[in-house]
């Protein structure tokens, strides 16, 4: 999320600048669909995501996410389980061949886009791990904080403003 298009801005300086400006967050601009959201302010994620979803090209998406039952522990004779939601891989989304609403971005900014986001991989080939990617937040500001590889070892550091 921190590569930057050509004359382009990154996630976090997009996020910032909605925020600088006013811009309503969606939990913000609908409180009553978002109860369990702050509405204060535009997050990283909350951009990432935008970016990331097809339904702005105009296609319908299904299977984003999907329903899955845990089994609880056994209590007696009767199976339990408790129903959670949980994000389905890219690969299982199904998006119509059709376009099925107006378009916001034309496809070709998308695919730009989801191109940008796309881990570098370094010149050697080998993909770097990041252990604690999604994991360590910042004491400052409490989001995610990015991973980076610096002295040859991960990582991690803001990127949001407040160093």
């Amino acid at each position: 999320m921190r590569c930057r298009a050509r004359g382009g801005r990154s996630v976090a300086s997009i996020a910032r600048a909605l925020n600088d400006s006013g811009v309503p967050c969606p939990s913000g601009a609908d409180p009553a669909r978002n109860p369990h959201r702050s509405g204060h302010q535009w997050m990283l994620t909350t951009v990432a995501a935008i970016l990331a979803n097809p339904r702005y090209i105009g296609r319908q998406v299904w299977n984003r996410q999907r329903t899955d039952r845990d089994a609880l522990p056994d209590k007696g004779t009767v199976d339990r389980h408790h129903e959670i939601q949980r994000w389905s891989a890219s690969t299982d989304w199904v998006i119509s061949r059709e376009i099925a609403h107006t378009p916001l971005v034309s496809e070709e900014h998308f695919v730009a886009v989801q191109a940008i986001h796309t881990a570098p991989t370094p010149a050697h080939g080998i993909p770097r791990r990041y252990l604690f990617a999604g994991v360590i937040c910042c004491g400052v500001c409490g989001r995610i904080m990015d991973s980076h590889w610096v002295h040859s070892r991960p990582g991690y550091r803001c990127r949001h403003g407040f160093r």
